[in-house]
């Protein structure tokens, strides 16, 4: 449903996200970082992630609290988040899970979950101690693959 709304979401705004992406460079990271925390709410956050570079945006993002990471990952369209999560360091996914884990936001966990490789998953579902919240997010994945992934990793 969220892949299927960002069109209509994003519609007449893109220009003006593209532009804020674009002066994003103009800034260090860190300060980009922190102007974005004060002055953006998430839902226009994540419009503009979308028109950064994946390299930048996981720049930016490692820069950022886990607390409005979280925020922004719920709007974020999955495609988006697949290729900024990539780039993130472990400690910085980590940090984001135990927001979601704070949260209960299962469906969240299983749409990032699908971008990790790996050690990001292990890494991720070792840092979640409710078994429970682990499975229930496990059953919202709707990738096989990914799925068996994840079952690999659990404790």
């Amino acid at each position: 449903l969220r892949t299927a709304l960002v069109p209509h979401v994003l519609g007449g705004h893109r220009t003006a996200y593209r532009r804020i992406a674009a002066a994003s460079r103009l800034l260090p990271v860190k300060a980009t970082a922190a102007l974005a925390q004060k002055r953006m709410p998430p839902r226009p956050a994540a419009a503009v992630v979308a028109a950064l570079p994946t390299d930048h945006a996981a720049d930016l993002a490692a820069a950022m609290s886990p607390a409005y990471l979280y925020a922004v990952s719920r709007h974020l369209a999955p495609d988006v988040a697949a290729g900024v999560t990539r780039r993130l360091p472990i400690t910085v996914l980590v940090s984001v899970v135990a927001e979601l884990v704070a949260h209960r936001d299962v469906v969240t966990m299983a749409e990032m979950v699908g971008a990790l490789d790996d050690e990001q998953v292990r890494a991720c579902v070792e840092a979640v101690d409710d078994t429970d919240l682990l499975v229930e997010m496990t059953l919202c994945i709707s990738d096989p693959a990914t799925r068996r992934r994840v079952a690999a990793a659990l404790p």
